[in-house]
């Protein structure tokens, strides 16, 4: 909580935060999507494929901190 808005800054943009359980869930969000659409899917793969990648850059270096 004390670095979700330097957390969104190095992701470029707002995410969802979600209390689960005394832990926090992060989410990307894309409204103007149709997962039924399957004609879509490689559109929408790569942008979930791009997300992951930022997810990755942004939080490996703070979880290998932690494990320090």
């Amino acid at each position: 909580e004390a670095q979700k808005a330097k957390i969104e800054d190095e992701c470029g943009e707002r995410l969802s935060w979600y209390p689960v359980e005394g832990e926090k869930r992060i989410a990307f969000r894309r409204a103007d999507v149709d997962v039924t659409d399957e004609t879509d899917w490689p559109n929408q793969h790569e942008w979930l494929a791009s997300k992951f990648e930022k997810l990755n850059e942004v939080f490996r270096p703070r979880i290998e901190r932690m494990r320090r």
